[in-house]
Order: structure tokens, then sequence, then C-alpha cells
């Protein structure tokens, strides 16, 4: 006798994707490092304010509030380090092309003519590095980066001083 198993496939019903942080995993690689932490910070506080409406207990109470407190100063310090991501920069692609053309590459072409010296072409490099200096102590200088704005302030009395000798 033929063994005649049928499969049968109960109709499932078909349900809304949830994605953590209601956003597809995809829209994450369209967005900056600033706001996904924004959005990643919302996501939390709402889960601790849902599990506040829970009451396990006075101390549970208690250590999701010292989280929510944490998770509010880490706003605020976004915020006060100027990177709150409603105010970022729309023109975010421009600066990238500005750093590396004027910042990177011209600083990169001036070292190699620095660097092998090559009797009439020499001192262009200087000029070069000195661009490349501006363009760094700019982007320093909006983003708050003392240090980076201090060795930029450097190179640029460096790339003075190279171009007063030179020319």
């Amino acid at each position: 006798m033929k063994n005649d198993n049928k499969v049968f496939v109960k109709k499932k019903e078909l349900k809304k994707t949830e994605y953590l942080f209601g956003i597809h995993p995809s829209e994450f690689r369209k967005m900056n490092y600033i706001d996904v932490l924004y959005l990643k910070l919302n996501g939390a506080s709402n889960v601790l304010e849902e599990l506040l409406q829970v009451h396990y207990s006075k101390r549970d109470d208690e250590r999701i509030n010292d989280v929510l407190k944490a998770i509010e100063h880490t706003r605020q310090l976004i915020i006060e380090l100027g990177l709150n991501p409603s105010k970022q920069e729309s023109k975010s692609h421009f600066s990238t092309y500005l750093k590396w053309i004027f910042g990177t590459l011209f600083g990169v072409i001036g070292a190699m003519l620095v660097a092998f010296n090559i009797a009439d072409y020499s001192k262009y490099g200087f000029l070069l590095f000195l661009v490349s200096a501006v363009t760094f102590w700019y982007f320093a200088y909006k983003q708050n980066d003392k240090p980076l704005l201090f060795i930029q302030i450097v190179f640029v009395l460096a790339n003075l001083i190279g171009i007063y000798r030179w020319f």
C-alpha cells in the first residue's frame, strides 16, 4: 500500500515587521552617527518609560529613573557639544569633499614637494601646506576641536615662515 503523506500548510497571518527603534536597518546607513545615537537614546528612553508603568518594585523604579537621568544627561551633552541632530549641516558631503581636497590632498602634495626638494617646485609645497592648514583650521574651529585647532595654527605659522624664506 502506498503511503500518501499529505502536508497541509496552515495559512498564517502576515504581520507587519517591527524593527528595533522603528526603522529598517538599511535606513541606518543613510544616517550620520549622531542621528543614530540620538535615535537610540530616544528608543531606550521610551522603553524605560514604558517599564515605569509596570511598577516592579520601588528599587527597580529607582534604577530605571537613574538610567533615564543618564540618558537625558547624554542628550544634553550631545547638544552642548554642538552635535544636536536637528542642527546637523546639510552640506556635510560638501564639507567632506573640502576636507579631502583642500585639506588632505593639498597637504600630501605639499609634503611631497617639500620632501623631494625639487629645485624650483619645492617652494610651492609651502603654499599647498598653507591651504591645507587653513582648511583644517577652519574645520577644527567649527567642531571646537582645540588640539587640532592649535596644531593647525602652528602649521599656518610654520608655512608662512617657509613662504617668506623661499619666495
